[in-house]
């Protein structure tokens, strides 16, 4: 197993209640540099199984798991470069029932107080650097998180960050995640943004 693999199946540990980072990401050599992401191509993705879908890359690597009541989808940017180390970015979204002890109301604030609770205990220079409970996806309302933290693997002395976005919506956690390298978060954060406004919950 490689050491991004070690990192986010760590942090998989802490908050598995969402999966809301990736395991799927592969330690790769290259530098990845995306200014914006008006000229990237997208291509759509569905899963009515799951209710959602939502348009990606077309040269981003997706693949889908499913654990016991957990399903979710990773999407991962391709290595440009093959002349210095770095990560590929990862975008996660992920489907999962809502545990029967948290109750309708405010459920999404909950759900979410619980899990930065898990994260400031476990995660190493853990830092909040945006948190918003009254955002909105596609209609629906949503809480968001963007913090930093530092890699638990000594192998790997780096800073990363990770937006999370949750919304529970008929006693389902829907999901969305993006983790990258600090250095290079907001490199990626137009195509991600692009991604996340195309997002949305198929009514069965």
């Amino acid at each position: 197993m490689n050491n991004r693999q070690n990192i986010l199946l760590v942090i998989f540990a802490v908050l598995s209640l969402l999966l809301q980072i990736s395991v799927q990401i592969v330690f790769a050599q290259g530098a990845v540099q995306q200014k914006n992401g008006n000229n990237i191509s997208f291509v759509p993705y569905e899963n009515p199984t799951y209710g959602i879908k939502m348009r990606y890359p077309a040269d981003w690597q997706k693949t889908e798991h499913l654990s016991e009541n957990r399903f979710w989808v990773n999407f991962v940017s391709p290595i440009k470069d093959i002349n210095a180390n770095t990560f590929p970015a990862t975008v996660t979204v992920s489907v999962e029932g809502l545990n029967h002890s948290i109750s309708a109301d405010n459920a999404t604030g909950k759900f979410v107080t619980g899990i930065l609770d898990s994260a400031k205990r476990s995660l190493s220079d853990f830092e909040i650097i945006e948190s918003n409970p009254n955002v909105n996806i596609t209609g629906t309302s949503a809480y968001k998180i963007v913090y930093s933290f530092l890699s638990q693997d000594p192998a790997v002395q780096a800073h990363f960050q990770s937006m999370n976005i949750w919304s529970v919506v008929q006693k389902k956690v829907y999901a969305i995640s993006y983790t990258e390298l600090k250095s290079l978060y907001a490199s990626y954060l137009p195509t991600v943004q692009k991604m996340i406004d195309s997002f949305e919950i198929i009514k069965r």
